[in-house]
């Protein structure tokens, strides 16, 4: 349980403006049944876990403890100052019309997001890999469930900027602590 509930936490801080729940709020909008287009991006950001949680376990054995905790830091450091910068919506897709291209649309927004790196890092990092990815793929659900029942213009109204911005000072506060611990500074 030591990697679900940080995976958890920091798949939603950091996932709140970012491209996969823009996406998300845009296909939910245009495109019924939303069921169908919750199944495709949870089966995106399931796809994206696994393939985070494998690298990380892959990763793991090559790095002392102190070098998983300075990833870690790192990985948070940059997700948190991604997060303080404008998120800007996905421009409008005229190519999704169904199931596969809302899977494919979600799989390439969830590859690169903040939560798979963060999802790699604490892969990495604790002892039990796989909970990683089942807290980013329930904060990424949860994200994905919202935007889409709320459409775009629900999702555009939500006070987006300020959360994610109080969202990317904890992310940053996080890894600054864990990094110093890194270092053996604290």
């Amino acid at each position: 349980m030591d990697t679900l509930l940080p995976a958890l936490v920091a798949a939603l801080l950091a996932g709140i403006g970012d491209r996969p729940a823009w996406l998300a709020a845009r296909m939910g909008r245009k495109y019924r049944p939303a069921g169908l287009v919750l199944a495709a991006a949870v089966l995106a950001h399931a796809l994206a876990a696994a393939i985070a949680v494998a690298g990380g376990w892959l990763v793991a054995p090559l790095l002392t403890p102190n070098a998983k905790a300075l990833l870690l830091a790192l990985t948070l450091i940059l997700a948190g100052i991604g997060a303080t910068l404008r998120a800007r919506p996905t421009r409008e897709q005229g190519c999704i019309r169904g199931p596969v291209t809302a899977f494919a649309g979600m799989a390439s927004a969830a590859a690169g997001d903040r939560a798979t790196f963060i999802t790699f890092a604490l892969a990495a990092w604790g002892a039990q890999p796989v909970l990683a990815g089942v807290g980013m793929m329930l904060a990424s659900a949860a994200l994905a469930a919202a935007a889409i029942s709320l459409g775009s213009e629900g999702w555009r109204a939500l006070p987006l900027r300020p959360l994610s911005i109080t969202g990317g000072v904890i992310l940053l506060l996080a890894g600054i602590i864990i990094g110093l611990g890194g270092l053996r500074l604290i």
